[in-house]
């Protein structure tokens, strides 16, 4: 009891603040990290340098516009440097675990609203997110304060500026990522049930929504390009919803690091210790699943959960192969934090509650524990390169040469950019985004680097131009996770005696190998 009498019993919102000052806590420490590819293109000046190149990238680019288009003022008048830019995330992501507690609140009680909020306050996937400049914490506020908004305006007597929020929020939830377009049919749905005046107010509004989401498709289509698929996405499978829900969002891929793209069933079988832990939380969540059913206003918590997956496999099994990568299912995280802490909490004898309440409290510490430990492991998704200390090596190595020095790399090394390397592509063999006039950097500034992007490992003309360009030493950069073709580059340049190796500097999640060129 403190000093005024206050106990945890008598103000339990007592609990929530403290959750909510753990999750600052938990979120602090990782946002000063490097810069990495997604995260230049999405929030830094690099990319969002003014009007025209952000209406270019909109036209241009396959993601959703609103991200950029909010980033793009926010830098203008705080920076873009590493803090500034993932400020939005954190501050959007602590308040989304609020709102997941109020919408926990309303479809269940408030023991399992508490857990739900702590569930998601040590979340490693919902840690990662709330530090990184994406849109993907964003997205999980924006979809979450529509839901909660949603029930404020059918289920009491709200005012209008109710409405205009309710608007702007399922407005901007649609344009930040596509993958939000299902939930707007879902609401429309909604209102169209039991309709009464208020549904039908709402039900303007989410038809508003969706006539100007159509109509920037159109403008999209017409005057830019809609591209669909990638080479970082891949099919959705019911083997993909498993260890999406019972690896990736349960333990954040942190106790048992499975690469998404290679991971098998008989990873899951070989490993004893993998099969139970799922086996046991897929108890816990159908137990969750059939407390959530008996009470009728919980089967919306059930459609806000399975809307998305259920639409992936649809569409994987009309044939739709580059559709899915574990981010784009975020947005449902909280809603199967409620199922799993309504299977946790809800058991009759009061012992066995409590138990299994502390029994997942010192598992979620576990889990969080080996999420922190792993900083150069592939956990929630591939470590954050250390672009930054990689940087600082090359602007050493220009001030001994005293000239721009040539670099290869197999993946993207965009992010130098950012912190002061200006380079230039001259092989135009790939990321061309960058060299067409619609790079932040001025692009008559006199490069420091020369970058080769090799799609193919072919060190033949890679030598022909190193050469023509007079350049007597030569770098190799590699992404440790995000190798490409790299061995082979490798190889073939160690091979080659017109190369002499002469050091290697390792960073994290990064290589840089020096030749002379003989």
């Amino acid at each position: 009891m403190n000093k005024n009498g206050l106990s945890l019993r008598k103000d339990p919102s007592l609990i929530l603040y403290v959750i909510l000052a753990l999750s600052v806590i938990l979120r602090l420490p990782n946002l000063n990290e490097s810069i990495w590819f997604d995260e230049l293109g999405y929030a830094t000046s690099v990319m969002l340098k003014n009007l025209s190149l952000l209406w270019k990238t909109i036209l241009l680019d396959r993601v959703a516009p609103f991200y950029r288009v909010f980033m793009f003022f926010w830098i203008r008048l705080f920076g873009d440097g590493e803090i500034s830019i993932r400020m939005p995330s954190l501050i959007v992501g602590i308040f989304s675990i609020y709102l997941s507690y109020r919408i926990a609140l309303k479809f269940t009680n408030r023991k399992i609203a508490f857990l739900t909020a702590f569930l998601l306050c040590v979340s490693p996937v919902h840690i990662w997110y709330s530090q990184e400049a994406t849109p993907y914490s964003m997205l999980l506020f924006l979809f979450l304060s529509t839901i909660f908004l949603y029930y404020k305006l059918t289920e009491s007597r709200a005012g209008g500026i109710w409405y205009i929020i309710y608007f702007l929020s399922l407005l901007f939830t649609v344009f930040i990522h596509y993958s939000a377009f299902i939930y707007l049919f879902l609401f429309i749905g909604m209102c169209l049930l039991k309709m009464d005046e208020t549904k039908r107010k709402v039900l303007r509004l989410n038809l508003i929504v969706l006539a100007l989401f159509l109509l920037y498709l159109f403008i999209k289509i017409r005057f830019g390009d809609f591209q669909h698929g990638a080479f970082y996405l891949r099919p959705f499978t019911i083997f993909e919803l498993w260890m999406l829900f019972f690896n990736w969002f349960t333990f954040g891929n942190s106790l048992w690091n499975l690469k998404p793209y290679t991971a098998h069933i008989n990873d899951i079988f070989s490993k004893p210790a993998i099969f139970y832990s799922q086996v046991f939380f897929l108890i816990i969540f159908i137990k969750g699943l059939i407390s959530i059913l008996k009470d009728r206003r919980g089967r919306d918590i059930i459609l806000y959960l399975s809307a998305l997956p259920l639409l992936m496999l649809g569409l994987t099994a009309s044939g739709f192969k580059q559709i899915y990568i574990e981010r784009t299912i975020f947005l449902v995280l909280p809603f199967f934090y409620i199922v799993l802490a309504c299977g946790i909490a809800e058991f009759k004898n009061k012992h066995i509650g409590r138990i299994s309440i502390i029994t997942f409290f010192i598992f979620s510490a576990i889990t969080l524990i080996g999420y922190e430990k792993k900083t150069d492991e592939w956990t929630v998704y591939r470590p954050n390169p250390d672009w930054r200390s990689c940087a600082g090596y090359l602007e050493s190595e220009i001030k001994n040469s005293g000239e721009p020095i040539q670099v290869g790399a197999t993946s993207p090394a965009s992010a130098l950019i950012y912190y002061g390397l200006w380079f230039k592509d001259y092989t135009q063999l790939a990321h061309n985004l960058l060299f067409e006039g619609r790079a932040g950097t001025d692009i008559h500034a006199k490069p420091r680097l020369f970058v080769c992007y090799f799609e193919k490992h072919d060190i033949k003309d890679a030598y022909k131009i190193l050469t023509t360009k007079g350049a007597k030493i030569f770098y190799l950069i590699e992404d440790i996770y995000w190798r490409e073709n790299f061995a082979g580059l490798l190889k073939a340049v160690t091979q080659d005696p017109r190369f002499s190796f002469l050091e290697s500097r390792s960073f994290r999640s990064l290589k840089v190998f020096k030749f002379r060129i003989i």
